[in-house]
């Protein structure tokens, strides 16, 4: 970690069990690089279906989608969808990856409380969550 202190790279740690909602790549550029690698080997398979992927078409095929999906548009589109840039704290958690999960019916706006290492709430660690307010808007968003 000094070595990017020193070089000016700044590390960003993301909070366990949250990969699926915050990693950009994961939101928006190995989904079209998994649609476009998949229909260059299904182009491979019309031209000749004896065809065994092989090191050779494997480079080929991914070479191609590579070129296709890992563009600065998808990559920029990634860190926007996640909130992690520019920073939105309410779109990871209104995912709809997060809130599928959830069976317990949303805190009405205003303060939601974090809990303390014992479970239970404490108005002194309320954050104000006026500045969303309208919920229904944040989804949209």
């Amino acid at each position: 970690m000094y070595t990017c202190f020193r070089n000016k790279i700044h590390l960003l740690f993301l909070p366990a069990h949250t990969s699926h909602i915050l990693q950009p790549l994961d939101q928006s550029v190995f989904g079209p690089l998994k649609a476009v690698y998949k229909k260059e080997l299904g182009l491979l398979a019309e031209w000749d279906a004896g065809t065994v992927v092989g090191k050779r078409n494997f480079v080929v095929c991914y070479g191609k989608a590579r070129k296709a999906a890992l563009i600065s548009k998808n990559i920029i589109s990634g860190w926007k969808w996640t909130g992690l840039w520019p920073v939105s704290m309410a779109k990871p958690l209104m995912s709809p990856l997060l809130l599928e999960n959830t069976s317990t019916p949303a805190k009405p706006a205003g303060q939601v409380y974090k809990r303390l290492s014992d479970g239970k709430a404490s108005e002194k660690w309320a954050v104000d969550t006026s500045a969303f307010a309208d919920i229904e808007a944040i989804r949209r968003a």
